[in-house]
């Protein structure tokens, strides 16, 4: 999936649908990476899909889509969940993505459990602090 939000993102960019990333953050993440030279270099994937959806402009926004707020937060990186929002988005992502979200066996309700509270808890008063 990262290949393709990664390949969504620069087909986006060179399309002029969403603006080009300035010569100085590009100039500034290959500084980043070259610095990092020598030490694993491994990324998450979860990272890597999240990083681009953002730039792509596709990472639904939680707070738009209350019916899915638990698969968003705690339930599987699907591509339907990248199409609910932005360029291509779908008009039955929403219903793709909690199919896919159930299709897991962990999300079939919106109903957080006690642990996934606890977590959500954790971020907002992160936010907050902001």
């Amino acid at each position: 999936m990262p290949l393709e939000l990664q390949a969504r993102w620069i087909a986006y960019t060179w399309g002029g649908a969403i603006p080009a990333t300035n010569e100085a953050d590009l100039r500034s993440s290959i500084d980043a990476y070259r610095s990092r030279r020598g030490l694993s270099q491994k990324t998450r994937m979860n990272l890597a899909a999240l990083t681009f959806a953002r730039a792509a402009g596709v990472e639904p926004n939680v707070d738009d889509w209350p019916h899915l707020r638990r698969a968003l937060l705690f339930g599987p990186l699907v591509p339907s969940s990248f199409r609910l929002q932005g360029p291509d988005a779908l008009p039955d992502a929403a219903s793709r993505f909690a199919r896919d979200a159930a299709a897991f066996g962990a999300i079939t309700t919106n109903e957080m459990t006690e642990r996934e509270q606890r977590y959500l808890a954790l971020v907002e008063d992160a936010l907050v602090r902001r």
